[in-house]
């Protein structure tokens, strides 16, 4: 009875306080309640913006000291992310043996070498400094970091132009790399179950496609 009596009070508290929300909106123009809903979409837009701006920062933060190594470690022949937590991005430049172990670095690393190596693999550096005649100055991490920072940046830009349709949503990818193996084993993304090459985000509302 008294679970009863505690229902019935909380019942009439809520009616009483949807009631007055009611009267307070009757009471208001069809230009004003627009206005409300408006300033209110404006207000949501903002946090998501602030959120989303932190949220990628921490992102790149979390990539530049940490994930961009781990990612190069792997595209050399080493261990698969997360197996080898702590790595030195100088010690890459000697990259791994069949065993997947590190290489003793030589004394003398030949850096045109190495830079053609990353060039190889990565790709060039920042093409704005190449032009002005500056070395890019990239190690293996920050490269390997570039790399998944602009294939992230692909896939969510195909997931946003497919509005809702998943197969319009695939990116190609000319190889797979530990970036994109990466994506997959940590179920953000997905290949197409008939082609390799195509690769998109999951969406998160369903199921990854067998």
């Amino acid at each position: 009875m008294e679970d009863q009596r505690a229902l019935e009070a909380a019942l009439e508290r809520r009616i009483e306080t949807l009631q007055h929300g009611l009267e307070s909106t009757n009471r208001k123009s069809t230009e004003q309640i627009a206005q409300d809903r408006l300033d209110e979409l404006r207000r949501k837009k903002k946090d998501y913006d602030r959120e989303t701006s932190k949220l990628l920062k921490s992102f790149n933060k979390f990539i530049n000291d940490n994930l961009g190594a781990m990612l190069a470690a792997e595209e050399l022949g080493g261990p698969v992310v997360g197996d080898l937590m702590e790595i030195d991005t100088e010690e890459l430049g000697a990259g791994f043996n069949a065993q997947g172990k590190l290489k003793r670095a030589k004394a003398n690393p030949g850096e045109d070498v190495r830079q053609r190596r990353i060039d190889d693999i990565w790709g060039p550096g920042d093409k704005q400094q190449a032009k002005k005649g500056k070395k890019p100055g990239r190690d293996e991490g920050s490269a390997a970091g570039a790399e998944l920072k602009a294939l992230t940046e692909e896939l969510l830009n195909s997931l946003m132009n497919s509005a809702g349709d998943n197969s319009a949503s695939y990116v190609k990818i000319p190889r797979e790399t530990a970036a994109s193996r990466f994506l997959v084993r940590s179920k953000v993304a997905q290949f197409h179950p008939k082609d390799a090459t195509r690769l998109r985000l999951v969406d998160f509302g369903r199921e990854i496609d067998d």
